[in-house]
């Protein structure tokens, strides 16, 4: 059983967007930094994560030149943000495994009590640190 907490093996270095990227503007950030999802953030707090295949779904359904006008906050975007599961700073490895291997997830956000995205954890960060505490 690991008691160690998150935030040891958290990313806190993150690529974020908020609600008013434009579509087209979070897709190159997805190419640039070479990630699957970018948190979306309002206020400091985390509202969602969008990924690049709910991207491309959107912009497949919408006309090309509405591509640069659509954002996130669009009522219609919002349908393609992924529901956040996270995992507090303070939880252990136990919770965020739990809830990675549960919810099939990739990447968990780690927030603080208030909310706030303060960092991500890995799946494959979560099972180095396991077979690391062997």
């Amino acid at each position: 059983m690991f008691v160690m907490s998150i935030s040891t093996i958290m990313r806190t270095h993150l690529v974020t967007i908020s609600p008013e990227t434009a579509l087209i503007q979070a897709l190159d950030m997805l190419e640039i930094y070479q990630v699957s999802c970018i948190p979306v953030v309002s206020d400091d707090k985390l509202i969602g994560i969008i990924s690049s295949r709910s991207i491309q779904m959107k912009l497949s359904t919408a006309s090309s030149k509405d591509h640069s006008e659509i954002n996130i906050a669009d009522e219609t975007v919002a349908l393609y943000l992924l529901e956040v599961r996270s995992v507090l700073e303070s939880d252990t490895f136990t919770r965020a495994i739990e809830l990675v291997s549960t919810q099939g997830l990739d990447l968990c956000p780690v927030v603080n009590s208030e909310g706030g995205l303060v960092g991500m954890v890995s799946f494959a960060a979560l099972l180095t640190a396991i077979c690391e505490n062997r």
